[in-house]
């Protein structure tokens, strides 16, 4: 079970984190379509994230983190957004999270320790699924426009 306080402590300092991944993002050079991205884009995507993640981490709706992640699969594409900068959008927001909670907790028991790798273990499989569905609403745009263009010609 992932600790109750470690979640706490993300969605209640997840504009901290928001701001970590923004510069994150903005000093990687691989990422020259995430650069130009308005900064309130990636505060409204890791709040959505981050400000529940109790919610996402406990109560398991991976039909709702399916539509979601899928549908903003489809709005990356439609926004002209390399599969690989969406992608590495979201492993910039975990290494933000996981950062976050080493700089603020302080690790003095086994079971604090425990509790952190619990945690990055979660959060891991958690990322993984949004990054899943999310490269699998991206094919499926892609997929409907050369299906649209095949058609047209």
């Amino acid at each position: 079970m992932v600790s109750t306080k470690l979640v706490r402590l993300i969605e209640d300092h997840w504009d901290s984190i928001a701001r970590s991944s923004v510069r994150r993002i903005r000093a990687c050079a691989d990422l020259p379509h995430l650069q130009h991205m308005p900064e309130s884009e990636v505060h409204q995507a890791a709040q959505r994230t981050l400000h529940n993640l109790g919610y996402w981490l406990t109560n398991n709706p991976e039909k709702e983190i399916a539509a979601r992640y899928q549908e903003i699969g489809r709005q990356r594409f439609r926004g002209g957004m390399p599969l690989h900068e969406a992608v590495r959008s979201l492993q910039l927001m975990k290494e933000s999270v996981l950062d976050y909670v080493r700089e603020q907790v302080f690790i003095g028991s086994g079971v604090e320790i425990l509790a952190q790798q619990e945690l990055d273990r979660v959060l891991g499989h958690f990322y993984d699924l949004l990054t899943f569905h999310l490269v699998k609403g991206y094919e499926a745009a892609l997929r409907h426009e050369h299906t649209m263009a095949a058609a047209h010609r």
